[in-house]
């Protein structure tokens, strides 16, 4: 999730694997509710008001109670009931186009079973964010075409109004489409050998050690295989988007 031009955006982009193309990708914009998720607490960035430009959404932040982030995506886009207008082709809409995009961190597991969670946050992330939108670019591989999608509430209590609405968002989301795209200002590459170092969060020893722990837990029969990781980072003087662009070609 990202913010371009004003407003919030997700991105859903559907990569190709060998032969196979994968057909569709999304982009999610404005998004009414953001859902950041951290230990038994979740803040709500909701969207008030019903302005079509981006630059004028008004957005309230609420704290929480909230143990299972599932449980609240489940209750929140369990509201919703989608009804497909008569006569629209099975194959008009893709099988996502709004809802709930985001991520849940490997802690997160500890809230549906009883498993161990590092003692220590060292990177002090989120244990899960999610992103709701109602807008969506739906980009077509197979066919060549972007398709703007938003959602009509039947349950307005002016649905007249409701259905201007929604036409003049559209109309506002093919306008923002026809701005040239700014792309983002790269700051100056960094020279510095040290500064571009690689640094682990294990030490030799302490990796050596893991493994000769699962060696031992191998041996004794409590396990028959593990994964030893260890993280690597290095300081980047990249745009996020650039950092993306990359990632996307690995």
């Amino acid at each position: 999730m990202g913010k371009v031009g004003g407003g919030l955006v997700l991105v859903l982009w559907g990569s190709p694997g060998g032969e196979r193309i994968a057909r569709y990708s999304f982009i999610g914009i404005d998004p009414y509710l953001v859902m950041t998720h951290r230990g038994g607490t979740a803040t709500l960035r909701r969207m008030t008001g019903k302005e079509q430009d981006s630059s004028s959404h008004h957005y309230t932040l609420e704290n929480i109670p909230c143990h299972d982030p599932l449980e609240f995506i489940q209750a929140e886009l369990g509201q919703y009931r989608l009804i497909t207008p008569a006569g629209m082709a099975h194959d008009e809409l893709p099988r996502f186009h709004g809802g709930a995009v985001g991520y849940l961190s490997y802690e997160t597991a500890a809230r549906f079973e009883r498993l161990p969670v590092p003692e220590r946050d060292e990177l002090g992330l989120p244990e899960a964010i999610f992103s709701f939108t109602e807008t969506v670019l739906v980009f077509d591989h197979l066919k060549h075409r972007v398709r703007i999608v938003t959602h009509l509430h039947l349950d307005a209590p002016d649905l007249e109004a409701e259905y201007l609405h929604t036409q003049a968002l559209i109309e506002n989301v093919r306008q923002r489409l026809r701005q040239t795209p700014g792309l983002p200002e790269e700051p100056a590459p960094l020279h510095d050998s040290e500064t571009l170092r690689v640094c682990s969060n294990r030490t030799q020893e302490e990796f050596e050690a893991m493994v000769r722990q699962a060696q031992e837990y191998i041996r004794a029969g409590d396990i028959f295989q593990v994964v030893l990781s260890q993280r690597l980072s290095r300081h980047v003087n990249a745009a996020p988007f650039t950092v993306y662009r990359a990632l996307r070609a690995i």
